[in-house]
């Protein structure tokens, strides 16, 4: 079963190489995940996903996943992951001090946000949603074992993507990952395609 094996992925997660990420998802017969692309700082990338996870919601599709806040200027903030399902707040920087050039990324408040999407996994999701692949997931750190549990269980992934790591996001996916434009509109056309589900 994929719980065991994505239990010891975590445990050992820093002795996988690159290789595995790819044959992971390229032995998956069936999935789909897409990246809404940006150039810039992402608001309109992750308010595109928020937009589309409501209107999912209303129409009664579980989603599941984590995105950053947006505030009322339309701004989102990378130092927090929401959960879509039931708005929970995860804090995932650490406090470096000011002159401090390591990472920010706390580890381990990351894993416990992580953990809303492990559980959806395990309850059962229509649509997971990851608020971005980068430098964390190419590194293999960062949500990387949530992107493979949710893939390996069959469950489509919609997350956002800066431009520059388009050739790191394609070699992940295999190649066949949708490549969308932050338009809401756009977004719920790549769900009602690969869901096998009817939007209403």
């Amino acid at each position: 079963m994929f719980a065991t094996t994505l239990q010891d992925f975590v445990q050992n997660f820093n002795t996988f190489e690159s290789e595995f990420m790819s044959n992971q998802i390229e032995q998956q017969s069936e999935y789909a995940i897409a990246a809404v692309v940006y150039a810039d700082e992402g608001d309109a990338a992750i308010t595109a996903l928020w937009q589309a996870v409501r209107r999912l919601q209303q129409d009664g599709w579980r989603v599941a996943g984590l995105l950053n806040p947006i505030d009322n200027e339309g701004k989102h903030s990378n130092s927090e992951l929401a959960s879509v399902a039931d708005n929970r707040r995860f804090s995932i920087f650490q406090n470096l001090g000011n002159h401090s050039s390591g990472c920010k990324l706390d580890a381990g408040a990351l894993a416990a946000a992580g953990s809303v999407i492990r559980e959806a996994i395990a309850e059962g999701t229509d649509l997971v949603v990851i608020n971005k692949f980068g430098h964390a997931e190419i590194d293999n750190r960062g949500l990387l074992s949530e992107y493979l549990a949710a893939i390996s269980s069959g469950i489509p992934v919609l997350t956002t993507l800066h431009s520059k790591y388009l050739p790191d996001w394609r070699s992940f996916s295999g190649g066949v990952s949708g490549e969308l434009p932050a338009d809401t509109d756009t977004v719920l056309d790549w769900i009602k395609r690969s869901v096998k589900r009817n939007l209403p």
